[in-house]
C-alpha cells in the first residue's frame, strides 16, 4: 500500500483532469475520471476490499494487450481479481 495515497490519488486527479472533457466521480466506493456519456477511463483504487493495494486502473485496447503489460513488468502491473477483464 501506498504510505500516502491522498498524494497518489492528487498526481493522477492532475493528469486525468488536464484531458479535454475529463470529469470525476466516485464508482463502486472509489475514485474514478470518466468522458462523456460517463465512460470511466481510470479508477484509483486505495485497499479497496482490504486488498492492501494502491493502484491505478485504466482499460486496454484488450487482453492481450493487458497480457503484455503485465508480461514486461510483473512488478508494475497486475490484473486486478474481478475488474481485471
Amino acid at each position: 500500500m501506498s504510505p500516502d495515497p491522498e498524494a497518489d490519488l492528487e498526481r493522477l486527479r492532475a493528469i486525468a483532469m488536464a484531458l479535454p472533457k475529463a470529469a470525476e466521480k466516485i464508482s463502486h466506493g472509489q475514485t474514478a475520471f470518466y468522458i462523456e456519456k460517463g465512460k470511466i477511463f481510470a479508477w484509483f483504487w486505495h485497499d479497496h476490499h482490504h486488498d492492501g493495494c494502491t493502484a491505478v486502473m485504466v482499460k486496454t485496447s484488450g487482453i492481450e494487450e493487458q497480457e503484455m503489460l503485465i508480461e514486461i513488468d510483473p512488478d508494475l502491473y497486475y490484473k486486478p481479481a474481478y475488474p481485471g477483464r
